[in-house]
């Protein structure tokens, strides 16, 4: 089995670059998660979530893995991946964070599944965009996206009391909210899933996370996140950071034991 590495990095706003490692190849393609991209998304992930076996979702799966094995193996990336992939192969992926909520497990070559579990294998690696953070100003208004978990399976002396944490977070927040100057979404569904999409659609200056922290030996600092099913999530915090990483976030509050 052939490994293979590639990194996908982020060139300009929706320009990607993609070098296939240990060699020469490289393409750039153009990608915006414009409104009708984000509604065919999240059509898919409900069909996966739903775990939907239809024939017509089959299709239309293995049709929007055409396309992204369009966009990712273009040109030459495309003629050397075809060359390294004969026998069987292992794809370490390195992604920009922008596009790590595309289902690329389902890539696909003229309808048909490029990982088949088997021989064909697909691994996501940490991203490796060089890209930092702008230090410029902000122009009004600063998007603060304040995180509230409290997973429904928690026990009861564990919940939170989450009208009373939303009142002092909007008292505190008011006059600046009346002023224009800050923006701030709320996000009730503490998913990792939830949390990237919303980094995504609001592209938030501040994140605001208020819940149960804790400290794990093999993990370190760990929050206490929702897994999409409304069961509890242990989730390092640099799995978190991975998320962060290369947005334009200046600031995290962490709201909860040991977060400090």
């Amino acid at each position: 089995m052939n490994n293979i590495e590639m990194t996908v990095t982020t060139k300009a706003e929706s320009v990607y670059l993609v070098h296939l490692l240990n060699t020469d190849a490289e393409h750039e393609f153009n990608f915006r998660f414009d409104r009708s991209e984000k509604e065919e998304l999240q059509r898919i992930k409900d069909g996966i979530s739903r775990g939907d076996a239809g024939a017509e979702f089959e299709a239309h799966l293995k049709a929007y893995g055409d396309k992204l094995h369009n966009i990712l193996l273009g040109g030459t990336v495309g003629e050397e991946f075809k060359r390294l992939s004969k026998d069987g192969f292992c794809l370490r992926l390195h992604l920009s964070p922008n596009l790590e909520a595309l289902p690329w497990e389902y890539l696909a070559i003229e309808g048909e599944f490029l990982f088949n579990g088997r021989e064909n294998l697909l691994i996501r690696k940490p991203s490796l965009d060089k890209r930092k953070a702008s230090t410029q100003d902000i122009a009004p208004p600063v998007r603060q996206l304040v995180i509230i978990s409290n997973p429904p399976d928690l026990p009861e002396h564990k919940k939170l009391d989450v009208v009373r944490e939303k009142r002092l977070i909007k008292e505190a927040l008011k006059p600046l909210m009346d002023e224009g100057r800050l923006d701030v979404r709320w996000e009730d569904e503490a998913s990792l899933e939830r949390i990237h999409d919303a980094l995504l659609d609001f592209d938030p200056h501040i994140i605001h996370y208020t819940g149960h922290g804790g400290f794990d030996e093999e993990l370190g600092g760990v929050l206490l996140l929702e897994d999409g099913r409304d069961k509890s999530q242990i989730v390092g915090g640099a799995a978190l950071a991975e998320r962060i990483a290369g947005r334009d976030v200046r600031l995290v509050v962490l709201s909860g034991c040991q977060t400090a």
